[in-house]
């Protein structure tokens, strides 16, 4: 009788539940299709991420690096009426990281079957129920090194309301043992063992009252997980993430297959995934408000592939996010703050009328003193010198000058690469003679024009003497006063106010 009842079970499962008649009896293990809608919609290439409480079904070891309370629960609904719960919370503690994790099918009405003269007849129904439980632990090893397992206890039966003396219900135990390890920072390597205990040592399924044996097939997982883009990424672009897995899995009675799966995110809080199940589609999408997430899969059984079947989870991240908020925030903070050294030169005196603007300019590596330590801020500025400083206000450096541009300025003349930015910027012009006059001092009225054209909307100063040579320290004022200058220093450090600057 019972044989009949697994060939239905077979039917409604796949290939999950291998009947007696194959030889051996083989226990039916929920772990294979309830471990969460994400690590479903990878095409359960997940032994190498395994970065959130599905881990228990797949990798305990995966439960180290989460920091804080990880909870995980899926629904799912399996051809006609067979469903698919599964539960799993996770807490780290000083001593490691705790797991617990639960999985139910349940199928009703199995029609179970006698031979009748020669043809099998429906003499009723049962009630099929499978449920796992798992313990897990793990903790890191020389912070590149996670190790993790589970204990996993089985427990399955029948029962029947319409057939009297078949029900049937027992007990059995195996474990699982992984590893994981982060080669690099974008690159992470998943081992595990499923369900290793072999059945010598007692690990095995037990009908109760029957005693009779099913063996609970074991599964070795090899993976590999590689993040594209993101903050630990090959690359990084904006807040996108992309990560790429592959499994390999390898089973005496599963045979070998192969997962692969990508998930996308875009922008947060939305994430797209795509997998291949040893060759059947899988597909998903996740969206996560504040700490809770939510997830879909669509995936095709085994067995019965036209078939498709939906699971969706919900989980619970602990503060994940709220923390790597905090993390952003922190890090922008320290931007903000960002301690800059400021150079002090000699011959500019605390109650120097431009001490702020040479020393803020110098330290932002606008402005420059000289080998001896000093500014020489009375000194009138040539062209060549205002050149250079208003090159340095463009993000990136001056190129090598590779045609001469005036006769008066060599190829290999100090400020030949600052003097051609200014001019290709429309900032500095030179002369008819086609000449450039670089050691030529800058006159009052030519700096006004001059910061005009860098500054667009500099305002001249009012001035007596127009021919008067500016000095080294006037033209630091006025560039510390031009809104290009005080736009880099915001794009910079994000509020001048948070500019700490340290001697």
């Amino acid at each position: 009788m019972r044989l009949l009842i697994r060939l239905c079970t077979v039917l409604l499962f796949g290939t999950l539940i291998a009947p007696t008649a194959f030889g051996a009896a083989i226990s039916f293990d929920p772990t294979q299709i309830g471990i969460g809608a994400r690590p479903l919609a990878l095409g359960r290439a997940y032994s190498a991420l395994a970065d959130d409480a599905s881990a228990i079904f797949i990798n305990p070891s995966g439960l180290a690096s989460q920091d804080g309370l990880r909870l995980i629960s899926m629904y799912s609904s399996i051809l006609d009426g067979n469903t698919y719960l599964t539960a799993g919370a996770a807490n780290k503690f000083q001593f490691g990281t705790l797991g617990l994790g639960f999985i139910n099918v349940a199928s009703p009405n199995i029609e179970v079957y006698e031979w009748i003269g020669g043809v099998p007849v429906v003499v009723g129904y049962m009630n099929y129920n499978s449920s796992i439980l798992l313990l897990s632990y793990a903790n890191t090893f020389r912070d590149v090194i996670q190790l993790g397992g589970s204990l996993k206890i089985y427990s399955q039966g029948f029962s029947s309301s319409t057939i009297t003396n078949e029900s049937s219900s027992g007990l059995g135990y195996d474990a699982d043992l992984g590893i994981k390890f982060h080669p690099r920072r974008w690159l992470s390597v998943g081992l595990c063992a499923q369900n290793f205990i072999p059945s010598s040592m007692s690990a095995k399924f037990t009908w109760t009252g029957t005693g009779e044996p099913e063996d609970i097939p074991s599964l070795v997982k090899i993976g590999l997980a590689v993040n594209v883009l993101g903050k630990d990424g090959l690359r990084q672009f904006k807040d996108t993430t992309l990560k790429i897995m592959v499994d390999y899995d390898t089973s005496s009675y599963y045979g070998n297959e192969t997962h692969l799966g990508l998930e996308f995110q875009p922008v947060f809080p939305f994430t797209l995934r795509l997998g291949s199940d040893n060759g059947r589609l899988t597909a998903g999408a996740g969206f996560a408000n504040e700490d809770i997430t939510f997830d879909y899969a669509y995936r095709k059984i085994e067995g019965a592939e036209e078939k498709v079947t939906h699971a969706v989870s919900v989980g619970y991240v602990g503060g994940m996010f709220a923390r790597q908020r905090e993390e952003e925030k922190d890090k922008a903070e320290k931007r903000a703050k960002r301690v800059i050294e400021i150079p002090v030169f000699v011959d500019v005196p605390n109650n120097y009328y431009a001490k702020e603007p040479i020393e803020k300019l110098a330290a932002l590596g606008i402005i420059s003193g000289f080998a001896d330590g000093k500014y020489y801020p009375d000194k009138p500025i040539t062209r060549a010198e205002l050149a250079l400083f208003l090159s340095r206000c463009l993000p990136a450096a001056s190129p090598p000058v590779k045609e001469r541009i005036y006769k008066d300025v060599p190829l290999d003349f100090w400020a030949a690469p600052f003097i051609k930015t200014a001019v290709d910027q429309g900032w500095i012009t030179g002369y008819q003679d086609k000449t450039f006059r670089p050691n030529w001092p800058v006159s009052q009225k030519e700096a006004g024009l001059i910061l005009a054209r860098f500054d667009r909307v500099y305002v001249m100063p009012q001035t007596t003497n127009a021919e008067k040579e500016v000095t080294r320290a006037e033209i630091a004022q006025m560039l510390y006063g031009t809104l290009k200058v005080q736009k880099i220093i915001k794009q910079s450090f994000i509020k001048e106010s948070n500019l700490d600057f340290t001697k």
